[in-house]
């Protein structure tokens, strides 16, 4: 009975239990479906703000590209205003704009794009769409992880760059941070590739995990297929996931709730269910089914109401997120009912009143007569989604519109005031439009080839220019095809060859075209033409397009070749200048040369005299000889000087110097002249220093004195200095006769003198103030003169004022003493027998023992039979057969083994003999020479000799 009674308490049981079980399985099942809804819309909600970011930096790249600077002047000014745009939108990390070769990229101070993405501006300019890359990390450079964002730029000729936008992965992060999360729930977007972009796990912007793969867990359930899944996170979380992927990205939003909310009560009513049932059959069968009714009863208002607030609170964050979003949304049921409507949709179609509760066609009653009312209508009809851009008239404004069917039979719309940007768009129609009148506005032949050469755009001008009208058959090889024109019949015959091989070359090459040819005009005349085209390249360095001008150069090569024959002139000219020169410089050295040489023997001749002529006459006559010889010399220095300022072979040599020394000099030299002539003669320098040339500006200075102190018979010449500024003035005033005012231009030209008609020799020859205007214009100065007839004249010259110096104090000059020869041996070597005749006679006088030859080898030859070691040597310098002195006195001297002292006579005023002597140590001395100027450097050779 006992075992009978725990069998039926047992078969009582048993249905209780089964029926316990059943319940709990359907109550789990119920209760999953409940939070599969829940997440499936939150992760579609999340979907939709990542979408709505991403959507936002494109609509704020293609604002910037259709209100931007035109394309023409993109490159130029786009790093100006990329730095201003990048400090406006701190989530954005850099910008680029591509173009086919070649990229200008502006990036935030210390960050580096992580990889390229060429891949992607190619498929922006292949497709004209945007472009969303997936996540650019590298996670070992410590930069911050960014996506790309890439719309297309259009140009007058199709899409001419790529903008893009390197935004911040944290970014994304923060969207989906500020709609609000349930806590512990977790989101996290993935790319294409399954790698991280964004997770709510994250703690900061630098998160080391953006980049990677999640949890193997998630990949699974992901590559299984399934709607829902449970995964586990970092952080060992068990979660239940649900997934959505974007049809804008193709990126993949997963949410996941925490699996203890889907595990837990299901596992608690089982341990409940489970006990009481236990507990029935402990306590008795026979009230188990009332304990099982009253569990079910309980189960199913527990469910009920677990499920009223689960949808509450699923339905209050989907109101809060779509209040988040920059999107207008509103949703309508079956009745057409506003059932929600988001904020930025009441601004827009109520006026920010709100709406819900009321009927869609009483609010808008104007959009049954619209394009939106269809397709309103047929998305809730046909249960369809829609996407369309339409006008809206009542608002006056353009709307991108999405619109999905609900599951209560109603519709979401969502959708965007585009306005601005279809503006923009139409702007850019407009300009591309703009541009090809301003092609066939220029003035010059503007034209566009396809990759093979085929013209397919020439404007207007090209026809007016050779009088041709448009045709619709295009010639192979044509320059001018499209239009009747045979380019053979328009091209010069000589220039046709050419023009085509560097057509068909630069086709062939892919390089830039450029000729020159000559075009015919309509009314026959050939005139030059420059033609230049540019291939436009793709992503392979294939050619898509050819651009180009052909330009009228004609008056322009005629300038050029006008210009080229003027310098061909100028050049000659100036060749012709230089020989001429040339040549006046080598008439002066032979000049100079052959006139000092007969001076030369007259002055040795008339000193050779002096001992022999007794009586009074003969010392006259010898007088008047010496004066007649001392002028000629000076008229021959003075012609030769001006000479050499006219060829320009004098150099001057600037220094900063004291002015004290020169005046010193030159006092020593004029102040006895002064006196004798009764005129009082001072000089006021003030220890002043300048900046010029030391000979010259003494040789100017000297000449003013000398004529001052000539065409002053009583009175005193006066000489003052004085600094103004920069600027050193010097002034020779004298009490003169003065110069009548029609002669103050004649002073300066050779020969002219004041008040000597008769051209007395003692009143000078004419040549100072020429050589002085000669001078001043070498240094660079300028000589004025202010003069008073009968009261005198000032002269005056500025030159540059110099850094003071140190003047060394002037050594006493000692006159040397002329001693006989006492039977010292003279070595002459001159091939001018007349002067060698005068030298002979000179030295002899003085007690030389000589030998007189006239060229080396004669003088050589005569050494080697006397074996006598000479004591001085004194050679001309111009020797015939192209032989020079010192050449004679360095093979005496290698004849002897001895540095014999030697002196060079020479008549030239070049610098060949100067460096000559003086790079083998000679003295040197200028014909023509006295007597006693001749024995004064013997004498000093001799005396430096014998220490």
């Amino acid at each position: 009975m006992r075992i009978r009674l725990v069998y039926l308490l047992l078969a009582a049981a048993l249905p209780i239990v089964i029926f316990a079980a059943v319940m709990v399985v359907l109550f789990d099942r119920q209760q999953t479906r409940s939070w599969e809804a829940v997440v499936r819309q939150t992760a579609e909600t999340a979907l939709n703000t990542v979408d709505e970011r991403i959507t936002t930096v494109r609509i704020a790249l293609e604002t910037l590209v259709v209100t931007g600077l035109p394309i023409v002047e993109w490159r130029e000014e786009f790093t100006g205003q990329a730095d201003r745009i990048l400090e406006q939108r701190p989530e954005w990390l850099a910008l680029q704009l591509t173009w086919r070769g070649d990229r200008i990229v502006r990036t935030r101070r210390g960050f580096q794009i992580p990889r390229s993405i060429d891949e992607q501006t190619d498929e922006v300019f292949r497709f004209g769409d945007f472009r969303v890359s997936g996540i650019l990390a590298d996670r070992n450079s410590g930069q911050e992880p960014v996506v790309a964002v890439s719309v297309p730029v259009q140009g007058p000729y199709g899409i001419e760059h790529v903008l893009t936008a390197y935004v911040s992965a944290w970014a994304i992060n923060q969207a989906l941070r500020d709609q609000g999360m349930t806590p512990g729930w977790r989101i996290a977007v993935l790319d294409n590739a399954q790698r991280l972009i964004a997770r709510t796990l994250s703690e900061d912007r630098y998160d080391p995990g953006i980049g990677g793969e999640p949890d193997r867990t998630l990949l699974d359930g992901l590559r299984s297929g399934q709607l829902h899944f449970f995964a586990t996170n970092l952080k060992n979380e068990n979660l239940f996931v649900s997934s959505a992927v974007s049809t804008m990205t193709g990126w993949t939003v997963t949410l996941g709730m925490p699996g203890e909310l889907v595990e837990a009560p299901a596992r608690r009513t089982l341990v409940a269910v489970t006990g009481g049932g236990t507990l029935a059959v402990a306590l008795a069968l026979s009230i188990g089914w009332l304990l099982a009714r009253t569990l079910m009863k309980r189960q199913v208002a527990e469910r009920r109401l677990l499920q009223l607030e689960l949808a509450q609170a699923a339905q209050e964050r989907t109101a809060a997120i779509l209040e988040s979003t920059t999107d207008g949304v509103f949703e309508v049921d079956r009745d057409w009912r506003i059932v929600f409507i988001n904020q930025r949709a009441r601004s827009v179609i109520a006026r920010g009143a709100d709406v819900s509760g009321r009927i869609l066609l009483d609010l808008l009653p104007e959009v049954v007569t619209t394009s939106f009312w269809s397709q309103y209508h047929r998305v809730a009809t046909e249960r369809v989604p829609a996407e369309f851009e339409e006008f809206y008239p009542a608002l006056n404004a353009w709307f991108y519109v999405r619109a999905f069917p609900s599951g209560d039979g109603g519709l979401a719309v969502y959708f965007q005031d585009v306005t601005e940007r279809r503006q923009a768009r139409d702007a850019l129609a407009e300009s591309e439009s703009r541009y090809r009148f301003l092609a066939e506005s220029v003035p010059e032949i503007v034209w566009t080839a396809k990759p093979d050469g085929t013209l397919d755009y020439a404007n207007a001008r090209l026809a007016a220019y050779v009088a041709a009208s448009p045709a619709k058959d295009i010639e192979a090889d044509g320059i001018a095809q499209g239009w009747n024109v045979n380019w053979k019949e328009v091209v010069h015959p000589a220039d046709a060859r050419s023009t085509l091989d560097a057509w068909r070359k630069a086709l062939a090459d892919s390089t830039p075209y450029e000729c020159e040819f000559r075009l015919r005009r309509a009314d026959g005349m050939y005139r030059w033409h420059l033609a230049r085209g540019l291939p436009m390249l793709d992503e392979t360095g294939q050619v898509v397009k050819w651009f180009g001008t052909t330009v009228d150069i004609h008056d322009k090569i005629l300038y050029q070749e006008t210009l080229q024959a003027a310098r061909d002139d100028a050049e000659r000219a100036k060749r012709e200048a230089e020989q001429a020169d040339l040549a006046k410089s080598r008439f002066l050295a032979a000049a100079s040369h052959d006139l000092r040489q007969p001076m030369q023997s007259l002055f040795l001749f008339a000193d050779g005299l002096e001992q022999h002529i007794t009586d009074k006459d003969g010392s006259e006559k010898l007088l008047h000889l010496r004066r007649g010889l001392d002028a000629l010399k000076q008229l021959l220095d003075a012609l030769l000087d001006i000479s050499k300022l006219d060829a320009k072979s004098v150099t001057p040599t600037v220094e900063d110097f004291a002015l004290s020394g020169m005046f010193g000099q030159i006092e020593a030299a004029y102040g006895r002249v002064a006196s004798a002539k009764g005129l009082a003669f001072s000089i006021h320098h003030q220890d002043l220093a300048v900046r010029t040339d030391r000979t010259l500006l003494g040789r100017i200075v000297g000449n003013l004195i000398e004529n001052a102190i000539q065409y002053t018979a009583t009175g005193a010449v006066r000489v003052e200095c004085r600094q103004a500024g920069d600027r050193v003035r010097i002034d020779v005033q004298d009490t003169g006769i003065g110069i009548p005012p029609e002669q103050m231009d004649d002073i300066w030209r050779e020969f002219h003198q004041v008040g000597n008609p008769e051209r007395d020799r003692n009143k000078g020859m004419g040549l100072g103030l020429a050589i002085v205007q000669r001078l001043a214009r070498l240094l660079g100065c300028r000589v004025e003169v202010l003069s008073a007839l009968g009261r005198g004249s000032i002269f005056s010259i500025e030159v540059p004022a110099g850094t003071a110096v140190a003047v060394p104090e002037p050594m006493p000059e000692v006159e040397p003493v002329i001693s006989p020869a006492d039977g010292r041996y003279a070595v002459l070597v001159d091939d001018d027998a007349i002067v060698l005749m005068g030298l002979q006679s000179i030295l002899r006088d003085w007690g030389y023992d000589v030998l007189a030859a006239g060229s080396t080898d004669q003088a050589l030859e005569r050494l080697r039979t006397g074996h006598r070691k000479p004591d001085i040597i004194v050679a001309d310098y111009r020797l015939r057969g192209g032989r020079v002195g010192t050449e004679a006195i360095v093979r005496i001297r290698e004849l002897f083994e001895s540095n014999i002292p030697g002196v060079i006579l020479t008549g030239e005023t070049g610098p060949e003999c100067a460096v000559d002597a003086a790079a083998h140590g000679f003295s040197i001395a200028h014909k023509p020479i006295t007597s006693r100027q001749l024995s004064m450097a013997v004498e000093k050779l001799l005396a430096e000799a014998s220490d």
